[in-house]
This record gives C-alpha cells, sequence and structure tokens, in this order.
C-alpha cells in the first residue's frame, strides 16, 4: 500500500499489528489507564 496513493492518511490504528498493539499495551499500561485511551480495532 502506497500512502500517496489513499484519498486520507489513515487512522493510527490502521499500523497495529495485534503482536504490536500487544506490545504497546504491555510498555503503556499505565499510560493507556491514566489517559483511558482505547485501542480501536481496524475495521473503524
Amino acid at each position: 500500500m502506497e500512502l500517496r496513493k489513499l484519498p486520507a492518511f489513515p487512522k493510527s490504528n490502521h499500523f497495529y499489528t495485534p503482536e504490536l498493539e500487544a506490545l504497546v499495551r504491555q510498555r503503556y499500561a499505565k499510560d493507556i489507564t491514566l489517559y483511558e485511551q482505547k485501542f480501536c480495532p481496524l475495521t473503524e
């Protein structure tokens, strides 16, 4: 996929594989809780 061919820049969750999401959740668990960050499914 070439970003310049897309009509708009994809949302950040588009770049998260399940493995990367798990690593981010683990590493930033306190921040996610503190700021109530939600991970959106790729279908959004």
